[in-house]
Protein backbone atom coordinates (compact mmCIF):
# COMPACT_ATOMS: atom_id res chain seq x y z
CA UNK A 1 0.00 0.00 0.00
CA UNK A 2 1.50 3.37 -0.95
CA UNK A 3 2.39 5.71 1.85
CA UNK A 4 0.16 8.75 2.31
CA UNK A 5 1.74 11.91 0.94
CA UNK A 6 2.51 14.32 3.78
CA UNK A 7 4.09 17.13 1.76
CA UNK A 8 0.80 18.79 0.75
CA UNK A 9 -0.27 19.09 4.38
CA UNK A 10 3.06 20.67 5.33
CA UNK A 11 2.68 23.18 2.52
CA UNK A 12 -0.89 23.98 3.61
CA UNK A 13 0.36 24.48 7.16
CA UNK A 14 2.99 26.92 5.94
CA UNK A 15 0.43 28.83 3.87
CA UNK A 16 -2.07 29.24 6.70
CA UNK A 17 0.00 32.12 8.10
CA UNK A 18 0.37 34.06 4.84
CA UNK A 19 0.79 33.59 1.08
CA UNK A 20 4.29 32.48 0.10
CA UNK A 21 6.26 32.14 -3.12
CA UNK A 22 7.61 28.76 -4.15
CA UNK A 23 11.07 29.98 -3.23
CA UNK A 24 9.89 30.94 0.27
CA UNK A 25 8.22 27.55 0.73
CA UNK A 26 11.41 25.77 -0.36
CA UNK A 27 13.43 27.91 2.07
CA UNK A 28 11.20 26.73 4.96
CA UNK A 29 12.42 23.18 4.31
CA UNK A 30 16.00 24.37 4.67
CA UNK A 31 15.20 26.12 7.95
CA UNK A 32 12.41 25.30 10.38
CA UNK A 33 10.67 22.35 8.72
CA UNK A 34 13.98 20.80 7.68
CA UNK A 35 14.63 19.73 11.26
CA UNK A 36 11.96 17.06 10.98
CA UNK A 37 10.91 16.80 7.32
CA UNK A 38 12.90 17.01 4.10
CA UNK A 39 11.61 18.09 0.69
CA UNK A 40 13.43 19.34 -2.37
CA UNK A 41 12.58 21.96 -4.96
CA UNK A 42 11.78 19.16 -7.43
CA UNK A 43 9.19 17.71 -5.01
CA UNK A 44 7.60 20.97 -3.93
CA UNK A 45 6.74 22.54 -7.28
CA UNK A 46 4.85 19.54 -8.74
CA UNK A 47 2.97 19.27 -5.44
CA UNK A 48 2.01 22.96 -5.65
CA UNK A 49 0.56 22.33 -9.11
CA UNK A 50 -1.46 19.31 -7.87
CA UNK A 51 -2.72 21.31 -4.92
CA UNK A 52 -3.81 24.15 -7.19
CA UNK A 53 -5.61 21.64 -9.43
CA UNK A 54 -7.37 20.19 -6.35
CA UNK A 55 -8.39 23.73 -5.28
CA UNK A 56 -6.39 23.51 -2.05
CA UNK A 57 -4.53 26.68 -2.95
CA UNK A 58 -4.64 29.49 -5.47
CA UNK A 59 -1.99 31.57 -7.14
CA UNK A 60 -1.84 35.33 -6.88
CA UNK A 61 0.69 37.51 -8.65
CA UNK A 62 2.01 40.25 -6.39
CA UNK A 63 4.95 41.46 -8.42
CA UNK A 64 4.59 44.56 -10.61
CA UNK A 65 5.53 42.58 -13.73
CA UNK A 66 3.42 39.53 -12.72
CA UNK A 67 6.39 37.17 -12.53
CA UNK A 68 6.36 36.48 -8.80
CA UNK A 69 3.67 33.93 -7.92
CA UNK A 70 2.37 33.70 -4.39
CA UNK A 71 0.51 30.60 -3.23
CA UNK A 72 -2.46 31.16 -0.95
CA UNK A 73 -4.50 28.55 0.91
CA UNK A 74 -8.18 28.31 -0.09
CA UNK A 75 -11.18 27.52 2.11
CA UNK A 76 -11.03 23.96 0.77
CA UNK A 77 -7.33 23.80 1.66
CA UNK A 78 -8.05 25.06 5.17
CA UNK A 79 -10.63 22.30 5.62
CA UNK A 80 -8.25 19.64 4.27
CA UNK A 81 -5.53 20.83 6.67
CA UNK A 82 -7.93 20.88 9.62
CA UNK A 83 -9.12 17.33 8.85
CA UNK A 84 -5.53 16.07 8.54
CA UNK A 85 -4.49 17.63 11.85
CA UNK A 86 -7.40 15.86 13.55
CA UNK A 87 -6.32 12.42 12.25
CA UNK A 88 -4.56 10.39 14.95
CA UNK A 89 -0.86 9.64 14.55
CA UNK A 90 -0.51 5.86 14.41
CA UNK A 91 3.18 5.27 13.65
CA UNK A 92 6.48 6.10 15.28
CA UNK A 93 8.62 8.51 13.27
CA UNK A 94 11.02 6.16 11.49
CA UNK A 95 12.84 7.50 8.44
CA UNK A 96 14.17 4.16 7.29
CA UNK A 97 12.87 0.88 8.58
CA UNK A 98 16.18 -0.91 9.11
CA UNK A 99 14.50 -3.38 11.45
CA UNK A 100 12.29 -4.81 8.70
CA UNK A 101 15.12 -4.73 6.21
CA UNK A 102 17.39 -6.74 8.52
CA UNK A 103 14.57 -9.13 9.36
CA UNK A 104 13.97 -9.64 5.64
CA UNK A 105 17.54 -10.85 5.24
CA UNK A 106 17.43 -13.38 8.10
CA UNK A 107 17.27 -16.70 6.24
CA UNK A 108 16.79 -19.17 9.10
CA UNK A 109 13.57 -18.93 11.07
CA UNK A 110 15.18 -20.31 14.23
CA UNK A 111 18.07 -17.87 14.12
CA UNK A 112 18.99 -16.29 17.47
CA UNK A 113 19.35 -12.97 15.68
CA UNK A 114 15.57 -12.73 15.24
CA UNK A 115 15.06 -12.60 19.01
CA UNK A 116 17.81 -9.99 19.35
CA UNK A 117 16.35 -7.86 16.55
CA UNK A 118 12.93 -7.90 18.20
CA UNK A 119 14.31 -7.17 21.67
CA UNK A 120 16.38 -4.27 20.32
CA UNK A 121 13.34 -2.89 18.46
CA UNK A 122 11.17 -3.16 21.58
CA UNK A 123 13.84 -1.33 23.60
CA UNK A 124 14.09 1.41 20.97
CA UNK A 125 10.34 1.95 20.89
CA UNK A 126 10.07 1.85 24.69
CA UNK A 127 12.77 4.51 24.99
CA UNK A 128 10.75 6.81 22.74
CA UNK A 129 7.55 6.55 24.79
Amino acid sequence: MPQKRILPYIILGLLQERPLTGKEITAQFQNEIGEFWKASHSQIYPELMRMQHDNWLKITENDSDGRKKHYQITVTGEQVLSNWIKEPVTELPLNRDLFSLKLFFVTKSDSKVIEKLFNDQIALISAQL
